[in-house]
């Protein structure tokens, strides 16, 4: 995502003649929106605005996406999860323009982050996975996390899973707590495909995609990776999400090399 709208160079660019927006709920988005229909106005855009189940508020005449050039999401990781899905169907590419709270930035589903399987009341989610049919884990607890390369930051870096480069050609399995045995997480190759068989106690289990829970109760999960599957607008002097990271404070220096860092300031070295 990025913290502002930029002037695009559009002339190295296929002209943009309409644009849709997929906006957060509840946040105060007044300042990117005004920044937009600015953009817009000057430049003879038209917005429109992609109608969201559950999403009341209304910021432009609502549009299909498929009759637009771009699409912007304003809102935080979820809105820019729902444009993504949106702009998937419609083959069209995505602006993200954050304004959130912490966070950083996906049957046949598609999850652009993580897919979540969770016990959904007492007793423990079962979970037996195996790689291209070998066997790897039996695990009984919380449940387990998959997670794409990009999705690694959020649910399973909480975990205690692993953080992997955005364009790491891999997605990574890791358990959530689990009652004894072994709680490795495991990152998977891009060609290799995941099988989950799950069963639960009494108080049944959910599938979570993008954090949004899915009616039916899962049995047989099939997980596989598809590279290239949305186009992302970026910029050249975008953040780098490590460097997003750090200055959230999710991923913070050693104690002794901080000391280290302000006994050198304090002596001048």
């Amino acid at each position: 995502m990025v913290t502002s709208i930029h002037e695009p160079q559009t002339a190295a660019g296929p002209r943009i003649d309409r644009l849709a927006v997929i906006v957060h709920p509840s946040r105060n988005i007044d300042g990117p929106l005004h920044d937009l229909f600015g953009w817009a106005e000057r430049r003879g855009v038209a917005v429109i605005q992609v109608p969201i189940e559950g999403q009341e508020r209304l910021v432009a005449k609502p549009g299909e996406p498929g009759d637009c050039d771009l699409i912007v999401s304003i809102g935080g990781d979820g809105t820019m999860l729902a444009a993504i899905r949106v702009a998937v169907a419609a083959d069209r590419p995505v602006l993200g323009v954050a304004c959130g709270s912490l966070g950083v930035l996906i049957v046949d589903l598609s999850a652009f982050n993580d897919l979540v399987i969770v016990r959904a009341g007492i007793g423990q989610a079962r979970v037996v996975s195996r790689v291209d049919g070998i066997l790897f884990s039996r695990l009984a607890g919380d449940g387990c996390i998959v997670s794409t390369p990009i999705g690694s930051s959020a649910y399973t870096m909480a975990a205690g899973g692993p953080l992997m480069a955005p364009e790491t050609e891999a997605y990574v399995l890791t358990p959530l707590a689990t009652h004894g045995g072994s709680r490795q997480s495991l990152v998977i190759g891009a060609r290799s495909t995941l099988s989950l068989d799950v069963s639960s106690g009494i108080g049944g289990v959910r599938l979570e995609i993008d954090g949004q829970i899915i009616a039916s109760e899962p049995h047989v999960i099939t997980v596989s990776l598809r590279s290239a599957v949305a186009t992302l607008v970026a910029f050249p002097d975008q953040e780098h999400p490590f460097a997003r990271l750090r200055r959230r404070g999710l991923i913070v220096d050693s104690p002794r090399i901080v000391a280290d860092d302000a006994r050198e300031e304090g002596t001048g070295r």
